[in-house]
Protein backbone atom coordinates (compact mmCIF):
# COMPACT_ATOMS: atom_id res chain seq x y z
CA UNK A 1 0.00 0.00 0.00
CA UNK A 2 2.76 2.11 0.85
CA UNK A 3 4.33 4.12 -2.55
CA UNK A 4 7.79 5.82 -2.71
CA UNK A 5 6.30 8.22 -4.88
CA UNK A 6 3.09 7.90 -3.57
CA UNK A 7 1.48 9.46 -6.62
CA UNK A 8 -1.78 9.31 -7.45
CA UNK A 9 -2.78 7.84 -10.68
CA UNK A 10 -4.95 11.12 -12.13
CA UNK A 11 -4.56 14.07 -14.13
CA UNK A 12 -3.34 16.80 -12.72
CA UNK A 13 -5.28 19.85 -11.17
CA UNK A 14 -6.83 23.23 -13.00
CA UNK A 15 -6.27 26.01 -10.51
CA UNK A 16 -9.45 26.45 -8.33
CA UNK A 17 -8.42 29.02 -6.60
CA UNK A 18 -6.57 30.72 -3.53
CA UNK A 19 -6.17 29.75 0.22
CA UNK A 20 -6.12 29.49 3.93
CA UNK A 21 -4.20 31.78 6.24
CA UNK A 22 -4.13 35.56 6.91
CA UNK A 23 -0.67 36.88 6.73
CA UNK A 24 3.03 35.51 6.96
CA UNK A 25 3.46 31.80 7.69
CA UNK A 26 4.41 30.35 11.49
CA UNK A 27 7.40 27.74 10.26
CA UNK A 28 8.31 25.08 12.52
CA UNK A 29 11.67 25.70 14.12
CA UNK A 30 12.92 21.83 15.05
CA UNK A 31 14.09 19.50 12.77
CA UNK A 32 12.96 16.09 12.14
CA UNK A 33 9.32 15.95 12.52
CA UNK A 34 8.80 19.66 13.15
CA UNK A 35 9.06 19.26 16.85
CA UNK A 36 10.05 22.99 17.78
CA UNK A 37 6.74 24.67 18.19
CA UNK A 38 4.65 22.95 15.92
CA UNK A 39 3.74 24.94 12.92
CA UNK A 40 -0.11 25.21 14.00
CA UNK A 41 -1.60 28.70 13.51
CA UNK A 42 -2.65 30.73 16.31
CA UNK A 43 -5.44 31.99 14.79
CA UNK A 44 -8.21 29.80 13.06
CA UNK A 45 -8.43 29.27 8.94
CA UNK A 46 -5.05 29.16 8.67
CA UNK A 47 -4.56 31.53 11.67
CA UNK A 48 -1.49 33.04 10.51
CA UNK A 49 -1.20 36.65 10.93
CA UNK A 50 -3.34 39.20 12.16
CA UNK A 51 -6.08 38.08 14.40
CA UNK A 52 -8.63 39.83 12.97
CA UNK A 53 -11.71 40.15 15.37
CA UNK A 54 -14.64 39.50 13.90
CA UNK A 55 -17.43 41.55 12.76
CA UNK A 56 -20.09 38.86 13.51
CA UNK A 57 -21.14 35.88 13.42
CA UNK A 58 -22.03 38.00 16.99
CA UNK A 59 -22.58 41.17 15.62
CA UNK A 60 -24.66 39.87 12.48
CA UNK A 61 -28.23 39.33 12.08
CA UNK A 62 -29.28 35.47 12.81
CA UNK A 63 -30.11 33.30 9.73
CA UNK A 64 -33.92 33.56 9.19
CA UNK A 65 -33.90 29.56 7.70
CA UNK A 66 -33.47 27.13 9.29
CA UNK A 67 -30.38 24.31 8.26
CA UNK A 68 -30.85 21.89 6.31
CA UNK A 69 -27.67 19.77 6.10
CA UNK A 70 -23.57 21.06 5.81
CA UNK A 71 -23.37 23.69 3.15
CA UNK A 72 -27.03 24.05 2.50
CA UNK A 73 -26.99 27.64 3.77
CA UNK A 74 -28.82 30.52 1.82
CA UNK A 75 -27.45 28.97 -1.89
CA UNK A 76 -24.16 29.08 -0.60
CA UNK A 77 -22.30 25.91 -2.11
CA UNK A 78 -20.63 23.48 0.26
CA UNK A 79 -17.32 23.80 -1.92
CA UNK A 80 -17.20 27.18 -3.61
CA UNK A 81 -13.45 26.33 -5.22
CA UNK A 82 -13.77 21.78 -5.26
CA UNK A 83 -12.11 20.84 -8.29
CA UNK A 84 -14.01 17.84 -10.30
CA UNK A 85 -13.62 14.32 -8.99
CA UNK A 86 -10.06 12.55 -9.77
CA UNK A 87 -8.26 15.85 -10.07
CA UNK A 88 -4.98 16.17 -8.20
CA UNK A 89 -4.96 18.88 -5.58
CA UNK A 90 -1.67 18.64 -4.15
CA UNK A 91 1.50 17.36 -5.50
CA UNK A 92 5.21 17.51 -4.15
CA UNK A 93 8.03 16.90 -6.40
CA UNK A 94 11.52 16.85 -4.97
CA UNK A 95 10.61 18.11 -1.36
CA UNK A 96 13.14 18.62 0.99
CA UNK A 97 13.84 20.57 3.99
CA UNK A 98 17.33 21.33 6.21
CA UNK A 99 17.44 23.01 9.31
CA UNK A 100 20.43 25.36 9.75
CA UNK A 101 20.90 26.35 13.21
CA UNK A 102 22.65 25.20 15.04
CA UNK A 103 24.03 22.72 12.68
CA UNK A 104 22.47 21.56 9.59
CA UNK A 105 19.84 18.75 9.92
CA UNK A 106 18.21 17.06 7.22
CA UNK A 107 14.43 16.88 8.40
CA UNK A 108 12.88 15.53 5.16
CA UNK A 109 14.67 14.75 1.53
CA UNK A 110 13.20 14.07 -1.86
CA UNK A 111 9.52 13.51 -1.15
CA UNK A 112 7.61 12.61 -4.11
CA UNK A 113 3.76 12.48 -4.08
CA UNK A 114 -0.37 13.84 -5.03
CA UNK A 115 -2.79 13.57 -3.30
CA UNK A 116 -6.10 13.22 -5.18
CA UNK A 117 -9.95 14.50 -4.50
CA UNK A 118 -12.21 12.36 -2.53
CA UNK A 119 -8.88 10.30 -1.30
CA UNK A 120 -7.93 9.69 2.99
CA UNK A 121 -4.66 9.11 3.00
CA UNK A 122 -2.69 8.39 6.17
CA UNK A 123 0.77 9.01 6.67
CA UNK A 124 2.27 6.89 9.53
CA UNK A 125 6.03 6.96 10.32
CA UNK A 126 7.86 6.95 13.94
CA UNK A 127 8.38 9.99 16.10
CA UNK A 128 11.11 12.36 14.29
CA UNK A 129 10.25 11.27 10.93
CA UNK A 130 9.68 14.49 9.68
CA UNK A 131 5.58 14.18 9.34
CA UNK A 132 5.43 17.69 10.83
CA UNK A 133 7.69 19.34 9.00
CA UNK A 134 6.38 17.75 5.78
CA UNK A 135 3.04 19.11 6.66
CA UNK A 136 3.86 22.03 7.24
CA UNK A 137 5.31 22.20 3.74
CA UNK A 138 2.64 20.98 2.15
CA UNK A 139 0.17 23.61 4.11
CA UNK A 140 2.42 26.50 3.19
CA UNK A 141 3.32 26.87 6.55
CA UNK A 142 7.05 26.22 5.85
CA UNK A 143 8.99 27.24 2.66
CA UNK A 144 11.19 24.23 1.67
CA UNK A 145 14.52 23.91 0.90
CA UNK A 146 14.36 22.56 -2.14
CA UNK A 147 11.38 20.79 -4.18
CA UNK A 148 8.00 22.42 -4.92
CA UNK A 149 4.44 21.70 -3.89
CA UNK A 150 1.44 22.66 -6.18
CA UNK A 151 -1.64 22.90 -4.69
CA UNK A 152 -4.68 23.55 -6.78
CA UNK A 153 -2.49 24.76 -9.48
CA UNK A 154 -0.68 27.32 -7.46
CA UNK A 155 2.98 26.86 -7.09
CA UNK A 156 3.69 27.67 -3.06
CA UNK A 157 7.46 27.94 -3.66
CA UNK A 158 6.43 30.97 -6.34
CA UNK A 159 3.72 32.62 -4.34
CA UNK A 160 3.76 35.66 -2.32
CA UNK A 161 2.93 36.04 1.24
CA UNK A 162 -0.48 37.47 0.41
CA UNK A 163 -1.18 34.60 -2.22
CA UNK A 164 -0.16 32.35 0.24
CA UNK A 165 -2.40 33.59 3.00
CA UNK A 166 -5.22 33.41 0.57
CA UNK A 167 -4.12 29.59 -0.66
CA UNK A 168 -4.46 28.85 2.98
CA UNK A 169 -8.20 30.35 3.31
CA UNK A 170 -9.80 29.12 0.40
CA UNK A 171 -8.26 25.73 -0.65
CA UNK A 172 -6.92 24.40 2.32
CA UNK A 173 -8.14 23.36 5.90
CA UNK A 174 -6.03 22.42 9.10
CA UNK A 175 -6.36 20.42 12.17
CA UNK A 176 -3.50 20.26 14.77
CA UNK A 177 -3.01 18.16 17.57
CA UNK A 178 -4.03 21.02 19.77
CA UNK A 179 -7.22 22.56 18.49
CA UNK A 180 -5.67 26.14 18.64
CA UNK A 181 -9.25 27.91 18.92
CA UNK A 182 -9.46 31.43 20.11
CA UNK A 183 -10.72 31.87 23.77
CA UNK A 184 -12.46 34.82 23.49
CA UNK A 185 -14.71 33.64 20.80
CA UNK A 186 -17.93 31.31 20.53
CA UNK A 187 -17.44 28.00 19.20
CA UNK A 188 -19.85 29.66 16.24
CA UNK A 189 -17.61 32.60 16.16
CA UNK A 190 -14.40 30.47 16.09
CA UNK A 191 -16.10 28.37 12.65
CA UNK A 192 -17.20 31.41 11.23
CA UNK A 193 -13.84 33.19 11.25
CA UNK A 194 -12.23 31.97 8.07
CA UNK A 195 -15.21 32.92 6.46
CA UNK A 196 -15.68 36.39 7.65
CA UNK A 197 -12.01 36.61 6.82
CA UNK A 198 -12.31 35.66 2.86
CA UNK A 199 -14.99 37.93 2.90
CA UNK A 200 -13.70 40.82 4.23
CA UNK A 201 -10.54 39.92 1.64
CA UNK A 202 -12.51 39.70 -1.18
CA UNK A 203 -11.43 35.85 -1.47
CA UNK A 204 -14.84 34.71 -1.54
CA UNK A 205 -18.29 36.57 -1.58
CA UNK A 206 -20.58 36.08 0.89
CA UNK A 207 -22.92 38.38 3.08
CA UNK A 208 -22.46 38.19 7.07
CA UNK A 209 -25.40 35.99 7.43
CA UNK A 210 -24.33 32.81 4.82
CA UNK A 211 -21.04 32.90 7.05
CA UNK A 212 -23.36 32.66 10.42
CA UNK A 213 -25.74 30.46 8.73
CA UNK A 214 -22.89 28.22 6.54
CA UNK A 215 -21.22 28.25 10.38
CA UNK A 216 -24.48 26.88 12.09
CA UNK A 217 -24.79 24.19 9.89
CA UNK A 218 -21.17 22.66 10.32
CA UNK A 219 -21.61 22.71 13.77
CA UNK A 220 -24.53 20.80 13.52
CA UNK A 221 -23.12 18.44 11.50
CA UNK A 222 -20.29 17.81 14.04
CA UNK A 223 -22.96 17.28 16.19
CA UNK A 224 -22.21 20.67 18.06
CA UNK A 225 -25.56 22.42 17.42
CA UNK A 226 -26.33 22.66 20.88
CA UNK A 227 -23.04 24.48 21.57
CA UNK A 228 -22.60 27.36 19.58
CA UNK A 229 -22.58 30.43 22.18
CA UNK A 230 -20.13 27.92 24.04
CA UNK A 231 -16.64 29.59 24.79
CA UNK A 232 -13.53 26.55 23.95
CA UNK A 233 -13.08 26.44 27.57
CA UNK A 234 -16.21 25.05 28.10
CA UNK A 235 -15.70 22.30 25.68
CA UNK A 236 -14.06 18.77 26.55
CA UNK A 237 -11.01 18.03 24.20
CA UNK A 238 -13.73 15.92 21.96
CA UNK A 239 -15.53 18.73 21.37
CA UNK A 240 -12.99 21.41 20.89
CA UNK A 241 -11.50 19.23 18.13
CA UNK A 242 -15.15 18.52 16.16
CA UNK A 243 -15.20 22.57 16.23
CA UNK A 244 -11.37 22.48 14.74
CA UNK A 245 -12.58 20.15 12.31
CA UNK A 246 -15.95 22.25 11.55
CA UNK A 247 -13.75 25.37 11.25
CA UNK A 248 -11.34 23.87 8.82
CA UNK A 249 -14.19 22.80 6.46
CA UNK A 250 -15.44 26.31 6.50
CA UNK A 251 -14.98 27.60 3.04
CA UNK A 252 -15.26 24.26 1.24
CA UNK A 253 -11.26 23.66 0.98
CA UNK A 254 -10.03 20.68 -1.71
CA UNK A 255 -8.24 19.53 1.35
CA UNK A 256 -7.67 18.91 4.83
CA UNK A 257 -4.11 18.63 6.62
CA UNK A 258 -4.44 17.27 9.77
CA UNK A 259 -1.35 16.22 12.38
CA UNK A 260 -2.29 14.18 14.53
CA UNK A 261 -5.90 15.01 15.54
CA UNK A 262 -6.50 12.43 17.72
CA UNK A 263 -3.17 12.17 19.31
CA UNK A 264 -4.71 14.33 22.80
CA UNK A 265 -8.27 12.72 22.67
CA UNK A 266 -9.04 8.91 24.90
CA UNK A 267 -9.65 5.99 22.43
CA UNK A 268 -13.44 6.54 22.06
CA UNK A 269 -13.37 10.40 21.60
CA UNK A 270 -10.51 9.78 18.80
CA UNK A 271 -13.03 6.82 17.15
CA UNK A 272 -15.58 9.61 17.24
CA UNK A 273 -14.14 12.02 15.35
CA UNK A 274 -12.78 9.95 12.85
CA UNK A 275 -16.14 8.95 11.85
CA UNK A 276 -16.60 12.67 11.38
CA UNK A 277 -13.81 12.90 9.20
CA UNK A 278 -14.56 9.55 7.24
CA UNK A 279 -18.42 11.08 7.04
CA UNK A 280 -17.35 15.06 5.78
CA UNK A 281 -14.56 13.29 3.22
CA UNK A 282 -17.14 11.14 1.39
CA UNK A 283 -19.99 13.68 1.99
CA UNK A 284 -18.12 16.76 1.30
CA UNK A 285 -15.80 15.20 -1.37
CA UNK A 286 -12.50 16.89 0.47
CA UNK A 287 -9.55 14.93 0.32
CA UNK A 288 -7.76 14.63 3.85
CA UNK A 289 -4.26 13.97 4.31
CA UNK A 290 -3.81 12.43 8.24
CA UNK A 291 -0.39 12.28 10.08
CA UNK A 292 -1.10 9.80 12.83
CA UNK A 293 -0.13 7.15 15.16
CA UNK A 294 -3.33 5.73 15.66
CA UNK A 295 -3.23 2.03 13.56
CA UNK A 296 -7.31 2.50 13.73
CA UNK A 297 -6.92 5.46 11.76
CA UNK A 298 -4.52 3.75 9.40
CA UNK A 299 -6.50 1.08 8.54
CA UNK A 300 -9.61 3.12 7.99
CA UNK A 301 -7.67 5.27 5.96
CA UNK A 302 -7.63 4.53 1.20
CA UNK A 303 -4.05 5.07 1.50
CA UNK A 304 -0.79 4.93 3.71
CA UNK A 305 2.42 6.73 3.12
CA UNK A 306 5.20 5.76 5.61
CA UNK A 307 7.75 8.94 6.11
CA UNK A 308 10.98 7.29 7.61
CA UNK A 309 13.98 9.25 8.34
CA UNK A 310 12.50 12.04 6.35
CA UNK A 311 12.13 9.98 2.92
CA UNK A 312 9.06 7.92 1.72
CA UNK A 313 9.46 4.39 2.38
CA UNK A 314 8.40 1.71 -0.52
Amino acid sequence: MNNANADASVPSAAPTGPGSGTGPSAAPTGPGSGTGPSAAPTGPGSGTGPSAAPTGPGNSPKASAASTGVGATQGVPISPALPADGTVVLKAEGLGKTFTAPVPVPAVRGVNLSIARGELVALVGPSGSGKSTLLAMLGGLLRPSAGEVTLCGTALAKASDDDLARVRNVSLGFVFQFHHLLAELTALENVALPGIIAAREGWITRDPAAVEARARDLLGAVGLGSREDHLPAQLSGGEAQRVTLARALMNGPALVLADEPTGNLDRVTAAGLMDLMERMNREQGQAFLVATHNAELEQRASRVLKLVGGEMAT
